[in-house]
């Protein structure tokens, strides 16, 4: 059995109030979710209970590929979250995880359609991280980027699907065969970079009520996910580049407000199992400490 991701996703929330106050784009309500040592509560925007102007997850829903894979702009909060355990030619282990977080400051604007023109005139903030870890070596590597959304900076697309923060880029290859997955760190963050081709040949499988996943009375996300996507290519850790093979995740899910009163976060981890099976677990974190009833898994 081998464990493929575990992550707590609370550093894109804690990212997106940096991002907020760099862009000049933090209101006064916004800043007042921050905690002492200017952390964010992960409940304070997850958890936001104004939902006026945005659009809600509240019911299942049909889903379309590939426009799914593309941007929920009428929903407050959505990310791209992809990791992968690979190999190389000689069995040394490596992993690589990139997310895409996109967090809309104030609800979509009836104006901001094809008639406007102004590029800048966007409610949407961009953070991504991205990581690699050489396992036989010991070496964690990771970077993260902050951006206002616009075509030259950061943002999403349906078709052909891609979404991107600088050059940083997950995308559809031209030939339809598959995503591809471009990013390197720069120095500043210890040289790295990564270029990986994904290829699924499984169905989309969708969480909780047929995507319709629930965190908790009228709070939940559209959620799905593709496991063990074939990937292949090079893992490049300062001047050495490793060939590498092994299979990718991806999970999706947008929402405007997901976690209920009470709720501080959540953790989330999958496992490929040696029978083909993939199981996915997340439980939700708690004030009082307990278990919360809408927990879930899902076992493909």
């Amino acid at each position: 059995m081998e464990i493929s991701m575990m992550r707590k996703r609370a550093f894109a929330l804690q990212g997106c109030l940096l991002a907020l106050l760099a862009l000049g784009a933090c209101t006064e309500e916004a800043a007042q979710t921050a905690a002492p040592g200017g952390a964010l509560r992960v409940g304070a925007v997850l958890g936001e209970t104004d939902a006026t102007g945005f659009a809600l997850a509240d019911a299942p829903r049909s889903f379309s590929f590939p426009r799914d894979h593309g941007p929920h702009s009428a929903f407050r909060s959505e990310w791209w979250y992809l990791t992968a355990t690979l190999e190389d030619a000689s069995a040394a282990e490596f992993g690589v995880q990139f997310t895409l977080f996109r967090q809309a400051v104030a609800p979509p604007l009836p104006e901001q359609g094809a008639q406007d023109d102004n590029r800048w005139a966007t409610p949407q903030v961009f953070l991504g991280h991205l990581a690699v870890t050489d396992v036989a070596r010991g070496d964690h590597r990771e970077a993260e980027r902050f951006a206002r959304g616009h075509p030259a900076l950061a943002g999403a697309r349906a078709e052909p699907f891609a979404v991107w923060l600088e050059d940083w880029r997950l995308f559809a290859e031209d030939d339809g065969d598959g995503w591809r997955l471009q990013a390197s760190s720069g120095a500043e963050s210890g040289d790295f970079a990564i270029d990986l081709r994904l290829a699924s040949d499984a169905p989309v499988y969708f969480q909780g009520e047929q995507g319709l996943s629930r965190k908790g009375p009228g709070q939940a996300s559209y959620y799905y996910s593709m496991p063990r996507m074939a990937a292949s290519g090079t893992v490049m850790l300062d001047d050495r580049a490793v060939q590498v093979r092994g299979t990718g995740w991806l999970d999706r899910e947008w929402s405007t407000s997901v976690l209920s009163a009470g709720q501080l976060g959540w953790d989330w981890f999958a496992l490929k199992l040696d029978d083909g099976r993939s199981l996915m677990a997340f439980q939700l974190r708690r004030e009082d400490g307990q278990r919360d009833p809408f927990d879930q898994g899902l076992l493909v």
